[in-house]
This record gives structure tokens, C-alpha cells and sequence, in this order.
């Protein structure tokens, strides 16, 4: 059976580019970096992560629940370098609360189709466990990746698009 998406992304426009930013690690005294750029109609994020202080680079983009609507998964067209990426969410409730999902993926640099489940995601509140309400797709109002995995080094990883689908 065929699924029922919608493609929230395909970075084709500068409408589409406009608003994704970068958050860092600065933020509690670390060294971690982290850039977006957009080529070929693909969103590159790139940097590296200084575990010493803090140990993130965050980006992420306003997103009205109106776009994700009853989405059950986002599967999200990507080429990464096998490092441990993150797909988080925030609601309109607390905003230091973050929805976590893993995205999965392999070292292989090729284009690869992953599929993210939006139940069951993780809330953490400054990075840390937190009890809290399940995630609501039709509450959200921003999505973002993240790479917290705990390794000093470079990272890259490209997205051609993402689709939310039920």
C-alpha cells in the first residue's frame, strides 16, 4: 500500500532555505561549530563537535503543526557519515522541551531513504530526561537535527527532502 505524503522540504525555493539556523554548544560554554548551506537543491550541515563543554550542534527551522497535521513518520531523503543524528521537535508547550527521534542511517554515502517514527520520540528539556506529554505532530512548531553523540570530530550531512506521511 502506498503511503500518504506530503513533502514538507525539497530546499528548491529560498523561501524553503529561509529560517533554518544553527544553535550551538556557545550557549553553555563549548566549542562545537556548525554551518548550513544549500546546493542542488540540498541542505548541507557541516562542522564539528568539541565534546569538551557542552558536545552539540543543533539546526533547526520554524514549522507549524498545519504542515505535519496527523503524520505518524517523516521519511527524509539523505546522505550522511554515519555519525549519530537526531531529528527533534519542539510543541507549542515548554520550549525548553525537545521530541527526540534517531535517524537512521549508514556510512555508505550513498542517498538513502530513512523513515522517522513520530511516536515514541524521547523529551528532554537541556539535555536531559524529562517526564512530559507525548508528542503531538499537530502542535508543532519547530523541527530541527541534531548531533550529540558524544565523538570529537567533523560531521556532515546532506538532506534532499523531508515528507511527512501517515
Amino acid at each position: 500500500m502506498p503511503e500518504d505524503c506530503r513533502r514538507l522540504t525539497d530546499f528548491e525555493t529560498e523561501a524553503e532555505q529561509l529560517g533554518w539556523r544553527v544553535t550551538l554548544d556557545g550557549v553553555m560554554g563549548g566549542l562545537s561549530s556548525g554551518d548550513v548551506a544549500f546546493d542542488d537543491s540540498a541542505m548541507i550541515f557541516t562542522g564539528e563537535i568539541v565534546t569538551d563543554g557542552g558536545g552539540f550542534s543543533l539546526l533547526r527551522t520554524p514549522m507549524g503543526g498545519d504542515e505535519f497535521g496527523d503524520a505518524s513518520h517523516l521519511v527524509v531523503r539523505l546522505r550522511t557519515d554515519g555519525r549519530g543524528y537526531e531529528m527533534v521537535f519542539k510543541d507549542d508547550g515548554d520550549q525548553r522541551l525537545f521530541h527526540e527521534a534517531k535517524v537512521p542511517s549508514a556510512d555508505s554515502g550513498d542517498w538513502q531513504e530513512v523513515r522517522v517514527e513520530l511516536s515514541g520520540l524521547i523529551a528532554t528539556a537541556n539535555g536531559r530526561l524529562v517526564d512530559a506529554p507525548a508528542f503531538n505532530p499537530a502542535t508543532v512548531s519547530e523541527t530541527g537535527i541534531i548531533l550529540k553523540d558524544g565523538i570529537d570530530g567533523s560531521f556532515e550531512l546532506e538532506i534532499d527532502w523531508i515528507d511527512a506521511c501517515r
